[in-house]
């Protein structure tokens, strides 16, 4: 078994322009040591702020965690709102139904934890 980090930060991005919204979500698994494990992005349209863009990149990053067999998770991100409502169980309504789904998806994990960056 190996733990592995995700960091959100240096590819997720809320852009709006007018009446388009989109978010692009990047992940990056790394073992304890560091060393690339996995890696993937994807962009999504019609995405309403930042919130909602975290959390969906977290949501896609557990999702696919599960894909690739990675048993224990250490998620980070740079949203300190997101953090506090992971890890305090805070329902935000913004992100109810996503937060429902991480809370899903973060159950079929052996660990899970969440940290700031």
């Amino acid at each position: 078994m190996f733990s592995s980090g995700i960091h959100f930060p240096v590819r997720r991005t809320y852009l709006r322009s007018g009446e388009h919204r989109a978010g692009g979500m990047g992940l990056i698994f790394q073992d304890k040591k560091k060393r690339l494990i996995n890696h993937g992005s994807k962009a999504r349209g019609h995405v309403s702020s930042s919130l909602v863009a975290e959390g969906l990149a977290i949501r896609h990053a557990l999702d696919h965690a599960i894909s690739i067999g990675i048993p224990i998770l250490h998620v980070a991100s740079d949203s300190q709102q997101i953090v506090t409502a992971i890890t305090m169980g805070i329902r935000i309504s913004e992100i109810y139904g996503i937060f429902e789904d991480i809370a899903y998806l973060s159950s079929l994990f052996i660990d899970v934890k969440s940290s700031q960056f």
